[in-house]
């Protein structure tokens, strides 16, 4: 359980760097002992419009998965973060006051549940 809060502390991190500056058309997240086709990544998230909301990357399930830590039980797909993922501008956006000061680490607590799952529940 640790290694969960770990995760979502230096996600919040993130979170906490990142808002402040001005928002870029994608911000993507991909593990360190993954490799990227950057110019295939480029390629597809150019035909796509960042004022739109787009959260892209793989399914790490199924199905969506079920959320019952809350008052309101919840069912939401999220994107594997060990695969990567990709957000729009327009989601980080809608995201942002969610997330700044604290609120990324706040919702892990709530949940106890690693950081990939948590931002699913959250833009679910």
């Amino acid at each position: 359980m640790e290694k969960l809060f770990i995760t979502i502390e230096r996600r919040q991190k993130v979170w906490d760097y990142a808002f402040p500056l001005s928002l870029p058309s994608w911000a993507c997240h991909f593990d360190d002992d993954n490799y990227v086709n950057i110019a295939e990544l480029v390629r597809v998230l150019k035909k796509l419009d960042p004022k739109h909301d787009w959260y892209l990357g793989r399914p790490s399930t199924m199905g969506p998965v079920g959320v019952d830590s809350t008052p309101e039980k919840a069912t939401f797909w999220f994107a594997t973060g060990g695969a990567g993922f990709c957000l729009s501008k327009s989601l980080l956006a809608k995201m942002s006051s969610y997330v700044r000061n604290g609120g990324f680490e706040e919702l892990g607590e709530l949940l106890r549940l690693p950081d990939d799952v948590s931002l699913g529940y959250l833009i679910g």
